[in-house]
């Protein structure tokens, strides 16, 4: 855990200390080092006063990219900016704190400042010499590790040496994959989608990324220039990526222009990869290839006020459409295009499959309606992202989308759609070339789909956020700004939050209980089950024993305020026992464990098998002994009755003999009184 630096002769009170190593200096500002995802400040290595060093404070609302970042720090390769060190640090400027990253400061600086500049253009042995054959290895190694980086452009390229003679790859882990890269870097498929949505890509996409860079700097000038981002999409489309944004450069003797055919082809599977860039540069040419054409109609297609040839154009044109595509797409006309005029069988399954749901009445129609449009055009593009609504994006990309719409206060709600109606599954069926992973991806969304469905604390939507960014800090309100990224930081920030007042009652909301949850593989199902309980003090357990199960795992030792707080609520726990000298005990007893500090000590003084069991044992011995009170009651009673009802018959007789005497009493009296007898 990061702590602010110690007073010193090379700390400064603007500063804080990573891992005891590393002093980040929060008021050097290092514009010319920032990059999409983060700030970069100056930056001092305590264990080597000569190592020039500089970090990166990220963007806290960004999930990191973990795969990218554990490839790197595994690699150290030359060729790639990779972090020396990472943790979160209390930081000034935000008045948070925020996850840094300490990297070698490289000697020559960034490329160029912004990748709108306009340069001298290069040569073409100095792209071959002082870009491509610095950069490849580094390519070649990410290629090997099977992971992209997703963040080739040229303000993204860095000199590591005074001299700018070697080039390296910049910071490709701060934000998620190509978040901020420009359009005219991204191929056609991840440029129709959403900055978070892109997914982790492949090798493809980085050679896609350094074909653009190299006319970059052939053209010394951004390639597509003078374009919206829509119109340079549509002409990639129309065009072809090479034909889109070569311009000038088609009508030069370059000899580059072999490597940039082969990198700018639009087919993946077509693309160069890392083995022919490497025989090109040991000077081996190649035959270019021919690039496959998309199937294109003699006629076009007239949706709304565009008229298309291709699928993909009629996918895009429908995403323009808006609300309106579903009443297109229920029309006959598109399915009559596709199948009389446009003849590709491919898409003529994949639409018949899309449309199978159209009378699914299932939801409202207005989200029926949006589900209906996002498989349409992922039947006619499969290459492209889901787009459903407002969103355009690849599955793989589904998880960090999620996460940016919680960081950044977005509507969830189409991203719940958007799983429910299995779109990720239906977009993997679609695609023209099954890959190993696909069956795997699948199940995954499978799995997430279930855990949506499961309401419980611990699972739901904020599971699925954790599950699918695994560097992805706590993001509940109660300690989002303490940058919890381990599990072990989890009970300290808690803590602090206690004391500075933030909580008042119960400390586990959602949040706590999904991070965990992900995070601690061992923990007991029930305790989740506990959590959303309707009965007061069985929550209330169920947070004792989480906070608990924490403490015996990873400590610290006192956790005094949040014992205290949770101490201060167990009237109604207490309450559950039956006995009231293991009532009037435990209010004893609670007093000393409170000032321990230890929630492993309050959970055992609360819910203590051996207690519970004989409070239950004492508790159906007194209830046995009453039910024999009460028997023996009734049985008193009965008696009583008993006893009454012959009280009452003996009176009656005795009434009437003594009746039957005082009538022949007073008849003999009677006689006498007339001398009769």
């Amino acid at each position: 855990m990061a702590k602010p630096a110690a007073a010193g002769a090379q700390a400064r009170s603007t500063s804080v200390r990573l891992h005891d190593r590393f002093d980040i200096l929060s008021d050097v500002p290092l514009a010319e080092l920032r990059s999409a995802g983060a700030g970069a400040f100056s930056a001092g290595d305590q264990r080597s006063s000569g190592a020039s060093c500089f970090a990166l404070i990220a963007d806290p609302t960004l999930p990191p990219r973990a795969g990218a970042l554990t490839a790197l720090r595994l690699m150290k390769h030359p060729a790639l900016m990779t972090p020396l060190d990472l943790g979160p640090v209390d930081w000034p400027p935000a008045g948070r704190r925020c996850l840094a990253f300490i990297c070698e400061r490289p000697a020559g600086g960034r490329l160029v400042t912004s990748n709108e500049q306009r340069i001298a253009a290069w040569s073409d042995e100095d792209v071959i010499e002082r870009l491509i054959q610095p950069l490849f290895p580094g390519l070649k190694a990410l290629a090997t590790e099977n992971v992209a980086h997703r963040a080739i452009r040229p303000a993204n390229i860095l000199f590591r040496d005074a001299a700018r003679r070697q080039a390296i790859l910049g910071d490709c882990f701060t934000a998620p994959a190509g978040f901020d890269q420009p359009i005219a870097y991204e191929t056609i498929e991840h440029g129709m989608t959403m900055p978070g949505g892109k997914g982790e890509g492949t090798s493809a996409d980085d050679l896609y990324a350094l074909g653009v860079t190299i006319l970059y700097l052939l053209l010394g000038q951004p390639p597509g220039a003078g374009l919206s981002d829509e119109q340079l999409i549509d002409e990639k489309i129309r065009r072809g990526s090479f034909a889109a944004l070569s311009g000038d450069l088609r009508g030069t003797s370059s000899s580059l222009q072999e490597l940039l055919r082969g990198l700018l082809v639009d087919e993946p599977t077509e693309r160069w990869t890392v083995r022919e860039i490497d025989m090109w540069l040991q000077g081996r040419r190649m035959s270019p290839k021919s690039p496959t054409v998309p199937p294109r109609s003699a006629r076009p297609l007239e949706l709304g006020r565009e008229q298309v040839f291709t699928a993909r154009a009629a996918a895009r044109a429908l995403t323009r459409q808006g609300d309106q595509a579903v009443h297109l797409i229920r029309g006959h006309a598109l399915e009559i295009w596709i199948q009389r005029t446009l003849g590709h069988k491919p898409t003529m399954d994949a639409f018949a499959l899309a449309m199978a749901d159209a009378d699914d009445n299932a939801g409202n129609a207005g989200v029926h309606d949006a589900r209906l449009t996002a498989r349409v055009t992922t039947a006619l593009d499969p290459l492209g992202p889901i787009r459903y609504r407002d969103l355009a994006l690849v599955p793989d990309g589904f998880g960090c989308v999620l996460a940016l719409a919680h960081t950044r206060s977005k509507d969830a709600r189409p991203l719940v759609e958007l799983l429910v109606g299995r779109l990720p599954q239906f977009w993997i069926r679609c695609q023209p070339v099954q890959k190993a992973e696909h069956p795997v991806q699948s199940i995954e969304f499978d799995r997430l789909r279930r855990l949506l469905d499961d309401h419980r604390p611990g699972l739901g939507m904020e599971r699925l956020i954790y599950d699918a960014n695994p560097m992805l800090h706590c993001l509940s309100p109660l300690i989002e700004r303490d940058y919890v990224d381990q599990i072990a930081d989890l009970l300290p920030a808690l803590e602090r939050a206690v004391e500075a007042g933030k909580v008042e009652s119960l400390v586990v909301d959602r949040h706590i209980a999904a991070f965990v949850a992900n995070r601690s593989k061992n923990l007991d199902d029930q305790v989740l089950t506990a959590l959303g309980q309707p009965e007061a003090a069985t929550r209330l357990l169920g947070q004792i024993y989480l906070m608990a199960f924490l403490q015996a795992q990873y400590g610290p030792a006192s956790l005094p305020a949040l014992t205290q707080l949770l101490g201060r609520q167990t009237g109604a726990v207490i309450e559950r026992y039956r006995s009231r000298p293991t009532r009037d005990r435990l209010d004893s007893q609670l007093a000393g464990v409170l000032a321990e500090g230890s929630l492993v000590r309050l959970v055992h003084c609360l819910d203590n098998l051996a207690e519970r069991q004989h409070d239950a044992q004492g508790y159906a011995l007194a209830r046995r002994q009453f039910g024999r009170a009460v028997a023996g009651l009734e049985q008193i009673e009965v008696e009583r009755e008993k006893l009454d009802e012959a009280s009452r018959d003996l009176g009656a007789m005795l009434a009437a003999a003594v009746s039957t005497v005082v009538g022949f009493g007073a008849i003999a009296l009677s006689f006498l009184h007339f001398g009769l007898l």
